[in-house]
């Protein structure tokens, strides 16, 4: 049996084993099951090993003694050591945060731990619900550096692509919101405009795709819709819950979306879209979602300029272009300046979570705050909870207080600004965003859910601003 992420193929076998498995070191077991090699179905507790062989290599080929096993789903503990709990830390230090991120050792809060689980499990194990809820297997939930490498390079060589690329990019993101705001009607569901924008722009990215066939939009709409409504869901499994089997919990309406639009078999957890959609739509919508209200509605004295940036970037998306900088009282704003601040206001992930193990047994649930530490007026003086990217024009070596991307060595690699055309984390959200203003620049405006007063930051949860709404001006209605 072969599995392929793009162009990386990898051969597979089951053997019958015995093994503790456990994220959750309260509840380790034993399992053991043979398999039929004649029989290709996966027995439920069998144990998926990998083995790094030409595709064309046949199960007669495979010598046992020449592998190297790599465990999937669970982190192979010793059955001998039971917990009575699991200590939560929690922290928004940023030195604190980044020893937390890189899941090898912690210092600090009266602890000294080194990690007996390594950085790839400590990150694999909270990761896990993702598993059980949408049947992934990207470098987030895997044990080894290698396949974590491997889904990184295959992320890497979409994402860093030079000018002609950046330039194709920008006209997909006008035509698509310019598409979201067209047609009848007086009014759209803002929620559902960003988030069709952003899993349209990443069927570009990712899969090439440009106009859609017929259909396809209700389709996707069904997966944004079911990926945010199992992302809730998800945070509640608990431990037993976990641990009470190998199946997936994909909703009905999300696998057959999948299947549908992405060609996917349903089955083959290393071709799930999934894969690629988590990390690039989950990642993005949330933020630009916040970055249009920002930059249209909260009537902040420098908006238009700001404003005015991310379409000039939309214009011409390119280094230059990117850092240049518009006047604003006196002060330079850059399109990147206004996006380092959404991502510092409003980060991707809040928190990060770790698991550790020290030398004793005991466990820990690690948890680097980054909301709260990008929030910290020790750390960001004056008004860090103002949207304000002025911020930025004396600001430099920001790495160790500015973690949006995370820290080595998981630093998400859309941060990467060197050996690359642009930055993509930072360039893309200039350009949806920018797309989004231009199509609805004096044609539509922010109706419905009440705005916080200035100096207070937007409402954080996942499903803020569902029923908000953009409104036809009564000029254009």
């Amino acid at each position: 049996m072969s599995r392929k992420y793009g162009k990386l193929e990898h051969t597979y076998i089951y053997i019958s084993c015995q093994l503790s498995i456990s994220c959750h070191p309260r509840r380790n077991q034993k399992v053991t099951e043979p398999f039929d090699l004649r029989n290709r179905q996966l027995p439920s507790t069998a144990r998926l090993l990998q083995i790094h062989a030409p595709a064309k290599t046949t199960f007669t080929d495979l010598l046992l003694p020449n592998y190297t096993p790599r465990r999937l789903v669970e982190i192979i503990m010793d059955p001998n050591k039971h917990h009575a709990q699991v200590h939560e830390i929690k922290s928004q230090v940023p030195a604190e945060c980044a020893k937390i991120i890189a899941g090898r050792t912690f210092q600090g809060q009266g602890h000294d731990i080194k990690n007996s689980l390594g950085p790839y499990a400590a990150r694999a194990c909270p990761n896990q619900r993702l598993v059980k809820a949408f049947g992934i297997e990207n470098s987030f939930i895997v044990t080894e550096k290698k396949a974590s490498e491997d889904f990184r390079e295959l992320v890497e060589q979409k994402i860093q692509v030079n000018a002609p690329e950046w330039i194709d990019f920008a006209a997909v993101a006008r035509s698509i919101a310019e598409e979201q705001v067209s047609g009848e009607g007086e009014s759209r569901n803002l929620f559902e405009v960003v988030q069709m924008l952003s899993i349209k722009m990443v069927r570009k990215v990712i899969w090439g795709v440009g106009e859609e066939a017929e259909g396809v939009d209700d389709q996707l709409r069904v997966v944004a819709k079911e990926v945010n409504k199992q992302w809730l869901k998800s945070k509640k499994y608990d431990d037993a819950f976990l641990e009470a089997g190998d199946g997936v919990e994909l909703p009905a309406a999300l696998k057959q979306a999948l299947m549908e639009v992405f060609d996917w078999d349903g089955e083959d957890r290393t071709a799930n879209p999934l894969n690629f959609i988590l990390p690039g739509y989950e990642t993005i919508w949330r933020v630009v979602l916040r970055c249009f209200i920002e930059l249209s509605a909260r009537h902040h004295p420098n908006s238009s300029v700001w404003a005015n940036a991310f379409k000039e970037f939309l214009n011409s998306p390119t280094p230059q272009q990117l850092k240049h900088r518009m006047g604003v009282n006196g002060d330079q704003i850059s399109a990147l300046m206004v996006s380092k601040e959404i991502l510092r206001l409003y980060p991707p992930t809040r928190r990060v979570y770790r698991r550790f193990e020290d030398e004793n047994g005991t466990a820990y649930s690690m948890a680097a705050d980054i909301e709260s530490m990008q929030r910290d007026a020790s750390i960001w003086e004056g008004d860090p909870l103002t949207f304000r990217p002025e911020r930025w024009i004396d600001i430099s070596g920001e790495d160790e207080k500015w973690l949006p991307f995370g820290a080595k060595p998981f630093r998400c690699p859309a941060k990467q600004s060197f050996n690359v055309y642009i930055p993509f984390g930072v360039s893309m959200i200039a350009v949806l965003t920018g797309a989004l203003l231009e199509a609805t620049e004096n044609r539509w405006e922010y109706f419905g859910q009440a705005l916080p007063d200035a100096g207070v930051p937007l409402d954080t949860d996942r499903e803020a601003y569902q029923e908000a709404e953009l409104r036809k001006i009564k000029s254009q209605a």
